[in-house]
């Protein structure tokens, strides 16, 4: 399951829908209907959620490696 949340695809497809539904938000405030509205909402919340799991998985897994580095022995 985590192969498909990590994937360039995924968060590439977030990040299209964060920026689509934000623009179509603020392009269309008086010319959308509001159950329209009201998807459009819920599909930048769900983005933006996912988003910041992105970045704080990323924030965690960088900042403590799993080892310590082991330098190459002389050759």
């Amino acid at each position: 399951m985590l192969h498909i949340l990590f994937s360039y695809w995924t968060v590439g497809a977030a990040i299209l829908l964060f920026l689509g539904s934000g623009l179509t938000l603020f392009l269309g405030r008086r010319r959308l209907p509001r159950p329209a509205r009201a998807a459009l909402w819920a599909a930048l919340a769900l983005a933006a959620l996912y988003l910041g799991f992105i970045l704080a998985a990323t924030l965690a897994a960088g900042s403590n490696p799993p080892q310590e580095p082991v330098p190459l022995p002389a050759a």
